[in-house]
């Protein structure tokens, strides 16, 4: 028997067990390889001490050096292949809700855009009136027009364009 493939089963074992009592997201590498018995063997993390081994040389060493056997690995790993999909669904649920809050958020700021825009045009109407009584702050107006669109993004409407509001 081999000394590497034994020292591989039982920390691979001690992994799966501490992945169960532990964090998820800190055994993100375990979970994943859960899904089937195949994918399991072929997990190799140095730092933990598992090489990679063919699914029968596992089987034979869980049997001899684990308590319970390769019946109870299996059974750790359809537990944590359970978590997995949980933390999936999970995962996909913060998204979503993510994604719809960031939604909410850009609707809001649009609305608030617009409703600045109207404004400002209204009070731009009333300078306008202003200004044809007095022509000396044409200049001044221009200038200020021209700043106003730079802040909002706005574009004159050039040859049948339409104009971005």
């Amino acid at each position: 028997m081999s000394e590497k493939n034994i020292t591989s089963v039982k920390n691979l074992y001690r992994e799966m067990i501490l992945a169960i009592k532990g964090d998820s997201k800190k055994y993100k590498w375990l979970l994943s390889k859960c899904l089937d018995q195949s994918n399991l063997c072929k997990i190799e993390r140095e730092q933990s001490n598992i090489k990679p081994i063919a699914l029968n040389t596992f089987k034979k060493y869980a049997d001899i050096h684990i308590e319970g056997g390769f019946e109870r690995v299996n059974e750790l790993r359809c537990t944590l292949k359970k978590r997995y999909f949980e933390s999936v669904r999970t995962s996909k649920n913060i998204n979503k809700k993510q994604a719809d809050d960031d939604k909410v958020k850009l609707d809001e700021a649009v609305r608030a855009r617009a409703i600045l825009i109207r404004a400002y045009n209204d009070l731009n109407s009333i300078c306008l009136d202003a200004i044809s009584n007095s022509p000396k702050y044409q200049y001044d107006y221009e200038q200020h027009a021209k700043l106003y669109r730079s802040y909002f993004c706005l574009e004159d409407a050039n040859n049948n364009e339409k104009t971005t509001l």
